[in-house]
């Protein structure tokens, strides 16, 4: 004959801890609670907070029937006298209960009030137990407050929270503040272990561990989720029954899929998301997992095995964490633990998950390859020059820098003339450092002025600091006369000719000068006449207040003053294309 179903209690309730000793996860809170019952030091107001399911309410009902147990105070409540089946049941007299979240204004709380004003009807205290309590709104802790600072005697209040940040600091500096903490994995896999035991039902471990973990820290979650797999399976918990009834992939997809992103292999990783499509995965499943195993890969490269394995990784676990973590340097695998961890946050919102799964696993790609923001700053700081491989992380969407072209310092000065010179960049990002550029409109073009040997110092000069060979461009003239070169510079170009003449630039130019010749060089720096000397020709000329492209030169001339602006030209390898003045 069928058992009556509604007599069936779900595994949550039946299975509610009786006794402090039954309590899971929580040693801390259980043994400040003895401590205050057995040296008879009771605070007027307890908070209890943590996440939902690990005890909160549990722990201030057993607190409760201990206080005000026929036998007691007692650590050991019986359980079988009128207060503790009543407190049990919720039907106490003088251990009342109120939910915040539907009883949270003014007028619901003027009645506790009133109520806490008489001496308990039977029992040794009159506790108020408050659960969600951060749910009450700000009237109602007001008209809260007057009574915790005076409480009347034998008088407790017991508070419930899963927000403590919520509740106000005048009350919270009221009550005797206990963090209930998420219980363990293993803690929770132990007692699915023995649920399943009292239930006569036979479970794998390797089912219970999925499920402890699924459950995240929640006692009450985790034996409700062996509840659905019971019922989906007939009785019997094997992993298998596990996935299909709770909607889990196998891990060992999500390990592929981390795997194919630390070799950078965006088809494999695509082709990962696929299968997980294909299976019908629950994809805020899959994110989770996946930021699971990040971390323990991220503990494993970052603070060795024995961290690791401090975790309650099974051996197959740490065993694939260690291969995983090889797969990336350590500031890379922070970097992918950060975006998984953005993942699992915003996938449970998103309108297609499938998508951003896969616009994450490839920029998470593209992520392990990247520099950090703060190392090329350091760079700036010590005046470095930049790594010449992997990628530059700047601010805004990630952006890798060009790939180096070619090392050409090995080649013979006359070949020079067989290189083209690169065009100019449309837009202020990193260039090549070996591309030498045209010089800027009005300047003489690169023919009988401009010798494959003085465009071969420009590249040169570039390679070392751009900043120098930006101001190498802006010269009307670069030309060897014997062992000068002469640096030939138009008579408005003053900003460019003081920069030129530093004892820096100099130097810089004559080394590479002296390198393309083969023997020492020297550098000369000249203003050259105008085509024509025509006085009338020269009076002409606009004013440098009338003239945009003098205020151009002029706000170029105080950029490149800035030591800042220099240095960031020379590690990027890059050059001003365009400047314009603050509003």
């Amino acid at each position: 004959m069928a058992s009556d179903p509604s007599r069936y209690q779900v595994l949550a309730r039946k299975y509610r801890p009786r006794a402090f000793a039954d309590v899971v996860g929580q040693p801390g809170v259980v043994s400040t609670l003895r401590n205050a019952i057995t040296q008879g030091r009771l605070h007027h107001a307890y908070l209890f907070s943590g996440t939902r399911g690990v005890g909160k309410t549990t722990l201030a009902r057993l607190f409760a029937r201990a206080l005000n147990c026929v036998q007691g105070p007692t650590t050991e409540p019986c359980g079988v006298c009128d207060p503790c089946r009543e407190i049990a049941a919720g039907s106490s007299m003088d251990v009342i209960e109120i939910d915040g979240a539907s009883n949270r204004k003014v007028e619901d709380v003027d009645p506790l009030r009133e109520a806490a004003r008489y001496a308990p009807a039977r029992d040794r205290h009159k506790i108020f137990l408050i659960d969600e309590v951060h749910m009450l709104s700000e009237t109602a802790f007001n008209a809260l407050l007057k009574i915790l600072e005076e409480p009347p005697p034998r008088t407790l209040f017991l508070f419930a929270t899963t927000e403590p940040q919520e509740v106000p600091e005048t009350i919270l500096s009221r009550c005797l503040h206990l963090a209930c903490r998420r219980v363990g994995r293993q803690e929770i896999q132990g007692a699915l272990s023995r649920t399943a035991r009292a239930e006569g039902i036979e479970a794998s471990d390797d089912a219970l561990e999925s499920i402890a973990t699924l459950a995240a820290g929640s006692v009450r979650d985790a034996l409700s989720l062996l509840d659905q797999v019971i019922a989906f399976t007939g009785g019997h918990v094997a992993p298998e029954g596990v996935r299909a009834a709770l909607g889990l992939i196998d891990r060992g997809m999500v390990q592929e899929l981390l795997e194919a992103i630390g070799r950078q292999d965006a088809p494999g990783a695509l082709m990962v998301v696929e299968r997980l499509s294909e299976a019908g995965a629950d994809l805020t499943h899959v994110a989770r997992e996946a930021l699971a195993l990040g971390r323990d890969a991220l503990v494993w490269r970052t603070a060795g095995p024995e961290a690791a394995r401090g975790l309650g990784l099974s051996d197959q676990e740490a065993e694939a964490s260690a291969g995983l973590a090889q797969l990336f340097t350590p500031d890379a695998l922070l970097r992918v633990t950060q975006a998984l961890l953005d993942l699992a946050d915003r996938i449970r919102r998103e309108e297609h998950p499938r998508f951003l799964l896969e616009t994450s696993a490839l920029r998470m790609i593209r992520m392990a390859d990247l520099t950090p923001i703060e190392d090329l700053l350091k760079r700036l700081d010590g005046g470095l020059p930049p790594s010449s491989t992997g990628r530059t992380h700047a601010a805004g969407p990630e952006r890798p820098a060009r790939p180096p072209g070619p090392a050409r310092r090995s080649e013979p000065a006359g070949n020079g003339s067989s290189q083209k010179s690169a065009p100019a960049s449309s837009e202020p990002a990193p260039t090549e450092a070996a591309a030498p550029e045209p010089p800027p409109a009005g300047a003489a073009p690169a023919g009988e002025e401009w010798s494959a040997q003085a465009k071969r110092v420009v590249e040169l000069v570039g390679e070392r600091r751009m900043s120098v060979a930006t101001f190498l461009r802006q010269a009307s003239s670069l030309r060897f006369e014997g062992d000068d070169l002469v640096v030939g510079i138009q008579r408005k170009q003053v900003f460019v000719k003081t920069a030129l003449e530093s004892a820096e630039a100099i130097s810089l130019i004559r080394e590479e000068a002296s390198r393309v010749l083969g023997r020492s060089a020297s550098v000369r720096v000249e203003v050259e006449a105008p085509p024509s000397d025509d006085l009338t020709q020269i009076a002409a000329e606009p004013s440098p207040g009338n003239d945009a492209s003098r205020q151009r030169e002029k706000l170029l001339d105080e950029a490149m003053k800035e030591p800042a602006v220099r240095a960031v030209m020379d590690l990027f390898k890059g050059q001003i294309v365009d400047i314009r003045e603050g509003r």
